[in-house]
Formats: structure tokens, C-alpha cells, sequence
């Protein structure tokens, strides 16, 4: 069983994000990847940045054709324990969304809050971001705001008509400092 240390559950209350010391094993993250190349593959037609509802088998009503093996990814037990430290026992899987950011011509993800794009009320839900190769600023690494989710409080965010975006909204200028960002 997977587990968070005290002080990575208070830096999770603290800051809003935290990064465990837990890593999938050798073979989860070589099945992600081998799962990861198929949905792709199976996929022509969908931009590799949105590839959403992942973890449906099938084709899905975003019309992609998702795969059971990010189903499991998302219900992989150590990852289940990890998450029920944060925010207690009851989890529910709202959705699993691919976010590939191939080099070089991959879309750009505006800064934005998870709480936009998905109705969950109260806003006492989190977001497991996984890895499947190394993640650096230069490639286009998960940026976060530490302290950003304080009060529980949506900024206001922009609508974006761009449709070279992951995302068609994005967090309103001053809403934070992009010089606060941390590099996940």
C-alpha cells in the first residue's frame, strides 16, 4: 500500500499539489507507454492533446477510442491510497485526459484552474498527473501555482476561440504571478 508521508499530505493542504515519493514500477510504466503508443495509433483523427475520456474502452462520446488500461492506471490501488490521504475515502473517477504535447508542435496548455472544466461542487476534488517520460520546462513539464487553490475559490478565467489550445479557457490576467510557478 501505497502511502504519503505527514509532511508531503500537509504540503498537499498547503500548497495544492504535491509530488510523492511513490513511483510506478518498470512494468506500469512500460504497459502506459505501450497503451499510450496504441491509443494514438487508434486514433488518427484526434490531436494527440486531446485525447479526453481516455479511460473508456472504446469509442467514447468525445470520439476517441480510449483504452482499459488507463481505466486500471486510474484505479491502480497505490494510487487510490495516495489520493484517499488527500481527500478522504470516497473517490470517484471523473475522467482521464491524455495530454501528449508532441515537440516542437504540440499546443499550448493556458494557465487554468481544473475547477472550470469540471462541476464539481464543492471544489474538493484532485488531479493525478502521470508521467510517462521525463518531464522538463523545455518539453512542456506541468506547471503549478503552489498556494493557488487557497479559500477553494475559482479565478476568473477567459474564453479562447485559439485553436492551437489544449484548452479554451485560460485564468485572466493578475488572477496570479506566473513567477510564483513551480516545474513539475
Amino acid at each position: 500500500m501505497a502511502r504519503l508521508s505527514d509532511q508531503e499530505v500537509q504540503r498537499y493542504r498547503d500548497e495544492g499539489y504535491v509530488v510523492p515519493h511513490f513511483r510506478l514500477n518498470d512494468e506500469w510504466v512500460k504497459r502506459m507507454q505501450d497503451a499510450l503508443n496504441s491509443l494514438i495509433k487508434n486514433n488518427p483523427g484526434v490531436r494527440p492533446e486531446k485525447l479526453v475520456s481516455a479511460h473508456i474502452d472504446g469509442p467514447n462520446d468525445e470520439g476517441v477510442r480510449g483504452s482499459r488500461d488507463f481505466f486500471d492506471l486510474a484505479m491502480n490501488p497505490d494510487i487510490v491510497d495516495l489520493v484517499e490521504q488527500v481527500i478522504g475515502p470516497d473517490v470517484i473517477l471523473w475522467g482521464c485526459h491524455v495530454f501528449c504535447k508532441p515537440a516542437s508542435e504540440g499546443f499550448e496548455t493556458p494557465w487554468h484552474q481544473d475547477g472550470h472544466y469540471w462541476p464539481i461542487r464543492p471544489l474538493a476534488n484532485c488531479t493525478v498527473w502521470v508521467a510517462l517520460e521525463p518531464s522538463t520546462r523545455e518539453n512542456g513539464c506541468l506547471r503549478v501555482v503552489p498556494g493557488s487553490h487557497a479559500g477553494k475559490q475559482l479565478h476568473p478565467h477567459l474564453h479562447e476561440d485559439r485553436t492551437d489550445l489544449t484548452l479554451n479557457q485560460r485564468m485572466a490576467d493578475g488572477s496570479f504571478d506566473v513567477n510564483d510557478a513551480v516545474d513539475i
